[in-house]
């Protein structure tokens, strides 16, 4: 019998199983061809958090100003049926993997994302990358601006904040 390492308490269990049996966490997901299908339109989501992103501002004014001048231009974000398919796609498979519970989306353009376990184990580019996520399947053109809270699966507390002008703040 084949066996590999579990990702959440590293205890060797059997390669097929579809969760440890120590701990509970999920096997993860064989990946292949159909990753780097998915993997593109992805890329492009990581493209749109790097537009939304901010310059260093270093005084309040400016802080304010910036604001101003986002909500007054227009953010392009592509809702395309096929964009949006591939974010909810993309959602639910984090969801699968233990990175995201509920993901929802609120009538101004924001969303709550609830964090499991998986997620304190990635690295802070990879959390940046899967929060921005639900920020573009949540965007909602006639507010202009999004936000994402992200509370705790565990404690139900607050766990940190991700807007395209603010970045990734964590708790």
């Amino acid at each position: 019998m084949a066996l590999r390492k579990c990702g959440g308490c590293q205890k060797e269990i059997g390669a097929n199983a579809a969760v440890c049996p120590q701990c509970g966490e999920p096997a993860p997901k064989r990946t292949g061809s159909f990753t780097l299908f998915i993997g593109v339109p992805f890329a492009a989501i990581f493209l749109w958090g790097i537009f939304f992103r901010s310059a260093h501002l270093d005084t309040p004014a400016e802080a304010a100003a910036a604001v101003a001048a986002k909500a007054a231009s227009e953010p392009k974000v592509d809702q395309s049926p096929t964009m949006q398919a591939g974010r909810k796609e993309m959602i639910e498979s984090l969801q699968e993997k233990g990175v995201f519970g509920e993901v929802k989306c609120s009538e101004a353009g924001g969303a709550t994302v609830v964090v499991r376990p998986a997620f304190y184990r990635l690295d802070f580019e990879q959390k940046k990358v899967f929060v921005s996520v639900p920020a573009a399947y949540c965007f909602e053109p006639k507010w202009g601006i999004v936000s994402v809270d992200l509370v705790d699966s565990k404690t139900n507390k607050d766990a940190g904040s991700f807007s395209p002008l603010f970045g990734l703040k964590l708790e």
